[in-house]
This record gives structure tokens, C-alpha cells and sequence, in this order.
């Protein structure tokens, strides 16, 4: 039987829907997987750093991500890609603007008038929950930054990116 009574929304009530709506954000799948491991390494240069090799982790769902682009801002004035692995398997590189046809190869190439590396893998599904590193030099880190670092991840005939990241690097004081 129902009745007239009015519903009071209590403490309870609320905890209860932040812990499904929780539940819920956390288990359905999105764009690219949740990882604990997702930013730049490392987040600290010495003072008197110029060039630096970091690291790029992170997680994607099953897709067919083949191009990845990294910015810097302030700008940095080139970047080399030093090693490139999805689910810990490296690939072969070659600096190349054209897309690879061969699984297993990752080309790359520097937009100094954008101040971009572009990566490219050979076309086609990877599997499922990818772990992705992607290891590259940046020289002339100049000035006291901070320096944002901006990850983004294509399939190559889509402008649309699938994941986006922007991870922040700081300088450390002098000594």
C-alpha cells in the first residue's frame, strides 16, 4: 500500500548512491582502460638539465589505436623516439613519416614546426588491455618550466583521438 508520506534523503541515501555510481564508473569500460600506471616519468629534472629521456605509460581497451602524438609545452626543440613496447613487447623503429605495414614496427617521425613526435604502428586490432610504454629523448628543456607533456592516441584515419593526456614536469631548484 501506498501513502502520502514524503521521502527524506538522508546520509545514508547519499552514500549509497556515490558508492553505485562509483561501482558503476569504475567497471564500465570506456575509451581507454583505468591504470594506476598512467603519466610521465619522471616528474623532476635536475636544474641543469637541457635533454632527458621520459617515459609515457598507459592502458587502452581492445581498438585499433596506431598513432601517437606527443606535444610539448613550453616547447621543447626535438624529440627522438628511444623505444616504443605495447604488453612489454618491443617493437623495431625507424625514423619514417609513413605508416608501417609490418606488425612489430613502429616508425617515427619530429615536427619541428609543431613541435611533435608522431609514432605509427602497422594498421589492425591489438588486443585487449594494451600496456603501452612509449620511451622518448626531449632536448632543450629550456627555462624553468614547468613543462607540460601531452600524449594523444589516433587510429591513423580518424582525426578523433581515443585517449588524451597532459602530464606536468618540474625543474628542480638549484642546490
Amino acid at each position: 500500500m501506498f501513502t502520502n508520506r514524503q521521502w527524506k534523503i538522508g546520509p545514508s541515501i547519499v552514500v549509497s548512491m556515490a558508492f553505485f555510481l562509483f561501482l558503476f564508473f569504475t567497471m564500465y569500460p570506456s575509451g581507454f582502460a583505468e591504470s594506476t600506471k598512467v603519466g610521465i616519468s619522471p616528474h623532476i629534472l635536475n636544474s641543469d638539465r637541457k635533454s632527458q629521456n621520459f617515459d609515457f605509460d598507459f592502458s587502452l581497451d581492445e581498438g585499433y589505436e596506431n598513432r601517437f602524438e606527443v606535444f610539448c609545452t613550453p616547447p621543447c626543440e626535438k624529440f627522438i623516439l628511444v623505444s616504443f613496447t605495447v604488453n612489454k613487447e618491443h617493437f623495431w623503429l625507424k625514423g619514417s613519416k609513413k605508416l608501417p605495414q609490418e606488425k612489430g614496427y613502429a616508425t617515427w617521425s619530429y615536427n619541428p614546426h609543431r613541435a611533435m613526435l608522431t609514432v605509427r604502428i602497422a594498421p589492425g586490432k591489438l588486443s585487449s588491455q594494451r600496456e603501452v610504454k612509449l620511451t622518448f629523448l626531449a632536448q632543450g628543456l629550456s627555462g624553468q618550466g614547468p613543462f607540460s607533456f601531452t600524449l594523444k592516441a589516433y587510429e591513423e584515419d580518424k582525426q578523433d583521438s581515443s585517449f588524451e593526456f597532459t602530464d606536468k614536469v618540474f625543474k628542480k631548484a638549484s642546490d
